[in-house]
């Protein structure tokens, strides 16, 4: 069905915050890697919570996306199935 609608010239659309996740994934591991080294010299409690933190985080935005993604896909498909309707 996708390689149809592609094949019909139909583009999907993004939503804008898409870019504003990715970069905010991007810069999570970083940030988390600097805090780390500011506070290595300090309690190794507080070290281990940052990665947890950091790794708990992404994990949400993965399985969160991944929701959002297969929710979409239902959307489109219901969406093709309405317009495909015999009448």
């Amino acid at each position: 069905m996708s390689g149809l609608l592609q094949f019909a010239g139909m583009k999907r659309r993004r939503p804008r915050w898409d870019g504003l996740r990715l970069t905010v994934t991007a810069l999570l591991p970083v940030v988390a890697v600097v805090l780390i080294a500011l506070k290595a010299n300090e309690n190794l409690f507080w070290s281990v919570g940052i990665g947890a933190g950091c790794v708990a985080i992404m994990l949400f935005l993965f399985f969160g996306s991944k929701r959002v993604e297969k929710q979409q896909l239902n959307e489109e498909i219901e969406r093709c199935r309405l317009a495909f309707r015999p009448k």
